[in-house]
């Protein structure tokens, strides 16, 4: 789960605990939640992490309203 935010960080990510925690409820396991600043190159750095880690099946991301 990938929160891309200039403003938000773990006590405001109010989108990306929502869908963590709907993805927990489903059934899924949540491999890793992160939240990165709104740059190209800083988004593109982790999702390639996440598709290059096994462990990752899919990469689920929301974009905050600033």
């Amino acid at each position: 789960m990938l929160t891309v935010s200039d403003t938000r960080d773990e006590t405001n990510d109010t989108s990306g605990q929502l869908l963590a925690e709907r993805v927990v409820r489903d059934g899924h396991v949540l491999a890793a939640h992160s939240i990165v600043k709104d740059n190209v190159s800083e988004i593109q750095a982790k999702v390639k992490a996440w598709i290059a880690d096994a462990a990752v099946d899919v990469v689920i991301s929301t974009a905050a309203p600033d």
